[in-house]
């Protein structure tokens, strides 16, 4: 975990914050024990990847690629194989957080919403603009 008083850097292998001071030691960890699933863009260990693969994206692969999917973020309907790249732009758009004021993507809500350090009782609101839903109260 990253605090707000430390300089942080994101960990490209397991997308988590981790502080300057442990990120090169937390970096070769990850560079020898895990992977990027190129189906899902989640981090797994390497030697379970073939697993994560069958398991995981088995129903996927029996599935019509072109069936019509919503993303789970902006609710945009659009053909299950263009959903995954849209997911990573769509992910990387940043809101305004209301109670501290920083900049955060939307892929970090959940994390951010936890350790935001001027919400009230640890609670804060983000509203997206466009659909007036409440993504997290």
């Amino acid at each position: 975990p990253c605090f707000s008083f430390q300089v942080c850097k994101q960990c490209k292998q397991d997308k988590r914050d981790v502080s300057a001071a442990n990120f090169s030691l937390h970096e070769a960890h990850c560079l020898r024990f895990l992977t990027l699933c190129p189906e899902c863009d989640e981090p797994v260990a390497q030697k379970d990847i073939k697993d994560h693969q069958t398991e995981a994206h088995k129903q996927v692969r029996n599935e019509c690629q072109q069936r019509v999917m919503k993303c789970k973020i902006c609710e945009l309907e659009m053909p299950f194989n263009k959903l995954q790249e849209h997911l990573n732009t769509c992910a990387s758009r940043t809101e305004q957080c209301w109670a501290c004021n920083k900049y955060i993507m939307y892929k970090d809500w959940n994390k951010h919403k936890e350790i935001c350090q001027n919400s009230t009782s640890g609670i804060s609101i983000l509203c997206v603009s466009r659909t007036s839903d409440h993504k997290w109260v």
